[in-house]
């Protein structure tokens, strides 16, 4: 099996091309801009090509004899798409559209990465995967056109997709080398700098977290069987942990020292966001999502060793 990788170098990519290459199986080409890399994986160093997947007909020749394109490339985060919605829908829609023509010239399927935060805020913060779709800001709006795209090359070409809407992924190779990093190597990162964290709020919004290893089963599965058109899978699973809560892990379960302020929320925010966790329990009853607490140790644990 053959497939392509965009943003095979990031937090997500690293991770998934690491377990790759511990299987024979597999043959992969990585596609990374660098713009939100983790850095060059020296263990894939000569399947990796590096320029923006815009440039359709460079893309369109490394995907041709691919059965997958895994599309990870992207700008994530909702403050960093209302500081420059340009760049966050440049990357995104023309990104995504590129990978779909390749995937329609030479009869791939995608596997693509979507978010949580096209639902915004509206109505029962659990969400499933036919709930209303009303993002409230650039980067949620970029993956609802993005989903739309898919859709529209399934009806009018039959490219085959599948669509997983990640919540709040974290775990190693999560870069805090921008302003914009997650939460969690955010709070890491004040711990290992000794830095104030500052909460955007009480700390009672809360999210469906998921750790990296967990995404990376999934999509390995997927790639067995994705046949079956566009489908659609929110990967998380249902479990609500708040910011509060994070923090007490980290100082009583963790006994790492931890100081932090509370400030204001910030616009675009979403307050709580779910997942109802039933489709992907059903779907993948093999695969038991990672212990909470252990996920958050086997994250503190790599990044505190690091030198970031």
């Amino acid at each position: 099996m053959k497939i392509l990788i965009t943003g095979g170098l990031g937090f997500i990519g690293t991770n998934f091309v690491n377990s790759l290459l511990e299987s024979k199986f597999y043959d992969f080409t990585i596609v990374d801009s660098q713009v939100n890399s983790f850095g060059i994986n020296k263990l894939a160093e000569d399947k990796t090509y590096n320029f923006d997947i815009i440039e359709t007909d460079r893309l369109s020749d490394l995907s041709r004899d691919c059965t997958h394109i895994v599309h990870l490339a992207g700008l994530g985060s909702v403050p960093r798409s209302i500081e420059n919605p340009n760049d966050t829908f440049r990357s995104n829609v023309l990104g995504t559209q590129s990978v779909l023509e390749c995937a329609r010239k030479n009869n791939v399927k995608v596997i693509f990465a979507s978010s949580s935060s096209v639902f915004g805020n509206q109505g029962n913060h659990v969400r499933n995967e036919k709930s209303e779709r009303n993002p409230i800001s650039p980067y949620g709006y970029s993956k609802y056109i993005d989903e739309l795209l898919i859709n529209s090359y399934f009806e009018t070409f039959g490219v085959k997709s599948y669509i997983l809407r990640f919540f709040n992924v974290f775990g190693p190779f999560q870069t805090v080398k921008n302003e914009y990093a997650a939460v969690i190597p955010k709070i890491l990162e004040a711990v290992k700098k000794d830095e104030v964290f500052e909460i955007h709020g009480d700390g009672e919004q809360s999210r469906d977290f998921t750790y990296v290893g967990d995404v990376v089963s999934i999509i390995r599965e997927i790639l067995k069987d994705s046949d079956t058109g566009t489908n659609i899978l929110n990967l998380a699973w249902g479990r609500k942990t708040t910011l509060n809560q994070i923090i007490e892990i980290i100082q009583v379960d963790l006994a790492l020292n931890l100081k932090y302020i509370n400030t204001k929320s910030r616009n675009g925010d979403i307050k709580n966001s779910q997942n109802d966790g039933v489709k992907i329990r059903d779907l993948y009853p093999l695969i038991k999502p990672t212990d909470f607490k252990k996920a958050i140790k086997l994250t503190a644990d790599w990044y505190l060793n690091q030198k970031l």
